[in-house]
């Protein structure tokens, strides 16, 4: 027998997780029995069990001691095992564990061993903290390694506590496994009360997207109100501040939240929750469940991988702040708003703002949200917005009026208007091919609006965009139900789209700590969110999003099971460019940050699920908006300013493409440019033989740019050119071409073979010639050649070079706040000031002189708080002298502002490229002449 339990163990509450099914697989691999003498205090204490941190068993202990005698692998070691206690509660009954020993094959070791480590110790000194085990108790969540101390990923959460004696929990998979105390205290709401590092070892190398910090003991100490803040998480020398606008949490005291869920941008928890952690930082992947070893071979029903996509990425229009709503109007250009309340039209001369008023404007997650056209819209001029209103709050679908002159925008009617809190607005717009106005609406976190015919939260309603009166289909509506709902049933769908064959609608919906959901839409459907706790409050935490007690209730087409990936909007592809992927579904996600493709069958049901690695986790980051414009191509919207009303112009509008599709023309020429900005505003073009052809904005990163030219073309026909040097918000703008490929023929832009104009290399002040460069300083281009076609004729010659005048240097920085100020000192002097962005940009200073060794500081010159209380820190990625790299990591840079748990911020060769007070980075670089 696989698995046996010995004693008086009479009740399993959660299913046993063993390796093998089957007394036959277990002889064939080798098994060793494995025995744990255990008791719980209580009777309802779970216990996990697992092998170098995979998950092998999970049960329930008794009051008495029991001996739980398992089977698992040979190659199962001692040093690799942890018994850990997974339900920790204190009120109203204290639980714990107690372990008398493990015993693995002949070897038994005893619990209070010094060999073996806790991580759910108490004392009364210390409260819960690691350390030697010395004891048969486990009284926090935690776990004892039998192989002394873990030494996997280090997790340190820098935290301050009101009393000093708020507890820490570290989850992995939403499991507790080791309890720590905050062991500081101090007025949490300031932020210059010190922080103190506290300290979690895994066993082994987590994803960093399964880890949560959790505050788990809220509640009164000696009259006084637990709290705890926690400035940032470090995991493995990643860094992450809990106002970053990735961090979810549950727990913080924010606007409208009552301790909510949500991406509230604050370190302060004021009741139990905790702070989730963005995934895919750390190089391993979860282990699985379980410790079966794979099949020798796969079955032969098992499928293959799922197909792949590989995507061009152009940046549209970037300095943008939380786009959200946009659609296209019928003349080609596209429509868009800013959630803090600016609206926009995007055409071939760039981006122009529409005047507009939106007074009164919803703050936080609310604003200006969902956009949609009207159908009619080249004889009415009418599109739509849903949107919130602050005071009162309100939630509002408004139809305006679009001037012919796309300049001004006036608001005509109110089609819907209904109370609303701060949270969960849905607000996603889309006319139908009858034209026929649909919205999603959130359930406003009101435990019972979801299922209520009479409430128009947490539903899906569709309706006459001319009178605002529900379709006559909607529902089978009756006097007792709401016309203008379609569907019920749902928390927050942000993603709605029609398929481009039937047109059905489909929703893409967020889940609570699981489960976000995709629906196929059916008239009068319910789909079971119904988070009505006992007393009848508002109860989410661990509730599926299909309630199995609502009756008829519509299961998910694919949900994203125990975890969540916070959806942003969805899109069917559509055309046979899209290949494989032709009817698919595009979701992008915020939490998840990438783009994935979910292939339905001709029943709408799931085949598979892939990520295109353009977009997996990528520079673009948060992803919103998405949709198929008239080019056929798939727009996208990014989302990383936040949910606060400050302007921070980081975000951008993308347009994909398939790479490598274009239609069947056996004389065109495909061309493709991989370029890159300082700022994000550069403006490039490509011109062919003399003529622009077609203009774009490179992001920050390295991108991709593709055009298809009706003819062929030889790689000495064609340059890429800068048009818009000069200082964007006091940033000089630049750009790095890396290549050009033509027709596959790949022309790098620093070969030898390629004059340019406008590169500042070898003296050279932006004038033409061969400098081996792919960085233009001024307005410019890149000429190709390499296929035995003389290049053009030239100006005239310009002379003899001009003496050099001075040293180029490029600093490489971000600041979590974008108020950080960066000061440039040559020999003690101030010489330039950057004000940081929250994105990585190279920041450009053309010095007169010469350089010596030790001259260079990059000071970090206002530490402290932003306007929105987020803790300002600036980090510095390299500094480049004359193309000469160095890092800031160097052993050799000394730091005066770099915080470390062990010295602060001292001064010392700290190899890090965070400056956290107020301080600077000293540079050894070689003199320059």
């Amino acid at each position: 027998m696989n698995g046996r339990v010995f004693g008086r163990i009479t009740a399993i509450a959660l299913a046993f997780v063993l390796f093998a099914t089957a007394t036959v697989s277990a002889q064939a691999t080798g098994t060793t029995e494995l025995t744990i003498r255990a008791r719980g205090t209580t009777g309802v204490e779970i216990m996990q069990v697992r092998d170098a941190g995979a998950l092998i068993a999970e049960f329930t202990l008794s009051t008495q001691w029991d001996e739980i005698e398992l089977s698992v692998r040979d190659a199962t070691e001692f040093d690799n095992l942890a018994v850990g206690f997974v339900n920790n509660q204190h009120e109203p009954v204290d639980r714990n564990v107690f372990v008398d020993w493990v015993q693995l094959g002949a070897e038994r070791r005893q619990a209070e061993s010094g060999d073996v480590w806790s991580t759910g110790k108490w004392t009364s000194q210390t409260g819960c903290t690691n350390g030697p085990a010395s004891t048969q108790t486990i009284h926090c969540a935690g776990f004892l390694h039998f192989g002394g101390e873990p030494s996997g990923s280090v997790i340190e959460a820098y935290g301050v506590g009101s009393t000093g004696t708020e507890n820490l929990e570290l989850h992995i998979d939403g499991t507790a496994v080791a309890t720590r105390r905050v062991s500081s205290s101090g007025n949490v709401w300031s932020g210059n009360t010190t922080t103190t590092p506290v300290r979690f070892t895994l066993p082994n190398t987590v994803d960093h997207g399964r880890i949560r910090v959790a505050f788990a003991n809220d509640d009164d100490f000696q009259g006084v109100d637990r709290n705890v803040r926690i400035d940032r998480i470090d995991v493995d020398g990643t860094s992450y501040e809990t106002n970053d606008p990735r961090i979810e949490s549950v727990g913080t005291w924010a606007t409208g939240a009552r301790c909510g869920r949500g991406f509230f941008e604050t370190p302060t928890l004021v009741c139990n929750g905790w702070f989730q952690l963005p995934p895919g930082e750390a190089a391993t992947k979860p282990p699985p469940v379980g410790n079966e070893p794979p099949p020798e071979e796969p079955p032969i029903t098992q499928p293959g991988p799922p197909a792949s996509l590989e995507l061009s990425v152009d940046v549209a229009a970037s300095g943008l702040t939380n786009p959200w709503g946009m659609d296209f109007l019928p003349t080609g250009e596209l429509l868009f708003a800013e959630r803090i309340g600016r609206l926009n039209v995007l055409s071939d001369s760039g981006v122009s703002e529409i005047a507009a008023d939106f007074n009164n404007l919803g703050s936080g997650t609310s604003g200006l949200l969902g956009l949609a056209v009207d159908a009619d819209f080249e004889s009415n001029g009418r599109f739509y917005t849903c949107q919130g209103q602050e005071s009162p709050g309100r939630q509002q679908i408004v139809a305006w009026q679009l001037s012919a002159d796309l300049s001004t925008a006036t608001k005509v009617d109110l089609l819907v208007d209904l109370e609303r809190s701060d949270s969960h607005s849905g607000c996603r717009l889309q006319t139908d091919d009858d034209g026929y106005l649909w919205a999603t609406l959130g359930d406003d976190q009101v435990a019972t609006a979801p299922q209520d015919v009479n409430s128009l939260h947490g539903k899906i309603l569709r309706i006459d965009p001319a009178t605002g009166q529900g379709h006559p289909d909607n529902l089978n509506s009756g006097p007792e139900r709401d016309a203008r709902i379609y569907s019920l049933g749902h928390r927050n769908p942000q993603g709605l789209s029609f398929h481009p064959d039937t047109g059905q609608a489909w929703i893409f919906d967020h889940g609570p700590d699981l489960e976000d959901e995709i629906n196929a839409l059916q008239v009068g459907g319910n789909y079971g969110w119904n988070p009505v706790g006992a007393n009848g409050e508002y109860d989410e935490i661990g509730r599926t999003m299909t309630d199995p007690n609502v009756p008829d209730a519509i299961e998910a087409v694919w949900n994203s099971g125990a975890s969540t990936i916070a959806p942003g909007d969805i899109a069917f592809l559509d055309g046979e460019r899209w290949g494989d992927f032709d009817g698919a579904i595009a979701m992008t996600t915020l939490k998840d940050q990438r783009l994935h493709l979910v292939r339905l069958d001709g029943d709408g049901q799931f085949i598979d699920l892939s990520t295109p690695s353009e977009l997996d986790q990528s520079t673009h980051k948060r992803l919103r908006t998405a949709m198929i414009g008239p080019d056929g191509a798939l727009w996208l919207s990014t989302s990383n300013s936040g949910s606060g009303d400050d302007d921070l112009r980081v975000d951008s509008i993308l347009r994909l493409t398939p790479a490598g599709y274009f239609p069947a023309n056996p004389g065109s020429s495909t061309i493709t440019v991989t370029a890159r900005g300082s700022t994000g505003t550069e403006q490039l073009h490509l011109d062919i033989a003399g003529t622009e052809v077609h203009s774009w904005t490179p992001g920050t990163s390295d991108g991709e740019t593709t055009y298809v030219h009706p003819v062929g073309v030889s790689g000495s026909q064609v340059r890429v050119r800068f048009s818009n040097d000069g200082l964007d918000d006091g940033r000089d703008r630049n750009v790095w071409i890396d290549n050009v490929t033509i027709n596959g023929e790949l022309f790098e832009s620093e070969d030898p073979s390629v004059r340019s104009r406008g590169a500042w290399a070898n003296g050279a002040r932006c004038r033409e010639g061969l400098f081996n460069t792919e960085f233009l300083a001024c307005n410019g281009w890149f000429q190709y050649a390499g296929d035995g076609v003389p290049s053009p004729p030239t100006d005239p010659s310009p002379g003899p070079d001009p003496e050099p005048v001075g040293t180029r240097l490029e600093v490489r920085a971000l600041g979590t706040t974008g108020e950080e100020l960066l000061e440039l000192r040559i020999r003690g002097e101030l010489i330039e000031t950057f004000e940081l962005s929250t994105v990585m940009t190279s920041y450009i200073h053309d010095f007169t002189g010469s350089i010596g060794e030790n001259d260079i500081r990059l000071a970090f010159a206002n530490d402290g708080r932003s306007t929105s209380g987020a803790d300002r820190n600036a980090r510095v990625d390299f500094l480049r002298v004359d193309g000469d790299t160095y890092q800031t990591e160097s052993p050799t840079v000394l730091s005066t502002g770099t915080y470390s748990s062990a010295t602060r911020c001292a001064a010392g060769n700290k190899q890090s490229e965070w400056l956290h007070c107020t301080g600077y980075f000293e540079y050894s670089v070689t003199p320059t002449e």
